[in-house]
């Protein structure tokens, strides 16, 4: 009988403005870790709660009743701690079961989050599909197999010491990956990048590159400060594929900014004109906004692109070039009318509360989403993530940043409260990105553009979700302040 390999990508616990659209896509990076190690010598299964629905304790009660030989978490900043419960469960209903950990929050403290979480036995650095496998196989294998201390990439546990293996070189040639093992998913739960809808599209997801030479203060960049490129005959067979074998209806492109190289992206969208995939299936991308082009939108348009995302962050230009974005705000109003005139839809993302940010430049910036009118705006918290210059600043308290005390579930970046500015507390950043997405959706004349994107039923629960989300703090606040629900002294 196969050892059982489960791979988790656990929920955040607070849901966020844009929860309604959690479980959109699949998640990416385990489809590739799935493919990637034997699947004639393990029995894998995705476990994916945030489209499923599952609770954590209705999770782990699948973990447990499944009983699997190791397990393998998807991990980011805001769901390390629920990591180290369910890993904690784990350890103590299955004491000889292999717990390892990969994703953005171990790759930027390797050593801190093994230190931190007792349950985990191993932690992934960096591209993972090679490391992964590797540790599987010298975890479960047996016989004369490879110590998984001495495994490239990997952070494990000797002694009750934390020891770093060997530097894992980034992967060269991307074409070398198995395409993602997007049987293992009940794709039906995924409805897509941009669409909220009640309609199942069967969402996959791929990826042109990985790495990002970009210097953005407030990014993680854990795949490298190089891009590395696939051929495009490989992605469009893996588009090919996820069509024809899949079912797949739509895909998110989920490099950082598609445009980042002109002719790899032209002649992406011109093989899929050429071999019709472009009419099978819609299909998204981001880019930045000082890469949009005329040119390529309108090729994207023809080629079945159905939606473009960009980042403009601020409205203010000195806080884009000090925060290492580099961009103007005149460019983010360009981008979306080039982007309208070519029939795609668009939606930028602004954050709230970076550095140097005051109320006349967070004020700007709310101004500039409005001027701007793409279809959707999402406004995020800074969130200064492990391994992020912004992480650095803030505990010295450059550009105005402070730390707040509280658990790494403070970071996501719909709902705040783990970074506060000098000048513009915490709870007066949650107002203000509450005012920035009534200003932007509570308009009449923009109902027709939000509704291209949504269906009404759907745009109410997405309005409630967002509100709720961001009115809640602020009453909870309210009643502690007031007293309310106290217990009165005897």
């Amino acid at each position: 009988m196969a050892l059982r390999l489960a791979l988790v990508s656990p929920s955040q616990v607070r849901s966020g403005p844009v929860g309604a659209s959690r479980g959109s896509i699949p998640p990416l990076g385990l489809a590739y870790l799935a493919a990637n190690v034997d699947r004639g010598r393990y029995d894998v299964r995705v476990f994916d709660p945030g489209a499923t629905g599952q609770s954590e304790t209705e999770l782990l009660g699948e973990l447990r009743s499944w009983g699997p030989a190791l397990v393998g978490f998807s991990t980011y900043t805001p769901t390390a701690g629920v990591v180290a419960r369910l890993g904690a469960a784990l350890r103590a209903a299955m004491p000889g079961i292999k717990l390892v950990a990969g994703g953005p929050h171990p790759s930027a403290l390797p050593g801190q989050a093994l230190e931190a979480d007792p349950s985990l036995d191993a932690v992934v650095v960096g591209e993972g599909e090679w490391t992964f496998s590797e540790l599987v196989d010298a975890y479960l294998a047996g016989g004369d197999n490879q110590d998984p201390a001495l495994v490239p990439g990997a952070w494990t546990r000797r002694d009750g010491r934390s020891v770093m293996g060997p530097i894992r070189p980034a992967t060269r040639s991307l074409d070398d990956l198995c395409q993602p093992a997007w049987d293992l998913f009940d794709l039906d739960r995924y409805s897509g990048f941009f669409h909220f809808t009640d309609r199942p599209r069967r969402a996959t997801a791929i990826s042109f590159s990985r790495g990002c030479a970009e210097r953005c203060l407030f990014c993680q960049r854990i795949l490298g400060d190089v891009c590395r490129v696939r051929t495009i005959s490989s992605v469009v067979a893996e588009v090919r594929r996820n069509i024809e074998c899949f079912g797949s209806k739509e895909f998110a492109v989920l490099d950082y900014s598609m445009l980042g190289k002109r002719d790899h992206a032209f002649e992406f969208c011109e093989a899929l004109i050429r071999s019709g995939l472009g009419r099978r299936a819609e299909w998204s991308f981001q880019c930045r906004v000082d890469h949009a082009d005329p040119e390529i939108f309108r090729i994207a348009r023809r080629a079945g692109c159905r939606s473009v995302s960009m980042g403009a962050e601020s409205g203010d230009e000195m806080v884009l070039k000090r925060t290492g974005k580099g961009t103007r705000p005149e460019q983010a109003v360009q981008a979306v009318r080039w982007a309208r005139e070519a029939g795609l839809l668009t939606d930028v993302g602004y954050i709230i509360g970076l550095p140097w940010d005051t109320h006349q430049t967070i004020g700007a910036t709310i101004a500039q989403a409005v001027r701007v009118n793409s279809n959707m705006a999402f406004f995020s918290r800074l969130t200064p993530s492990p391994g992020t210059a912004v992480a650095s600043m803030a505990q010295k308290g450059i550009g105005g940043l402070r730390l707040l005390d509280g658990g790494w579930d403070l970071y996501d970046r719909h709902n705040g409260g783990c970074a506060e500015l000098a000048t513009v507390s915490d709870q007066e950043l949650t107002r203000l990105q509450l005012r920035a997405y009534l200003r932007f959706y509570l308009r009449p004349r923009h109902l027709p553009a939000i509704l291209r994107v949504i269906r009404f039923p759907v745009m109410v629960r997405f309005g409630w979700t967002v509100l709720a989300s961001l009115v809640t703090p602020l009453l909870r606040r309210l009643r502690e302040r007031l007293g309310w629900g106290r217990k009165v002294p005897a």
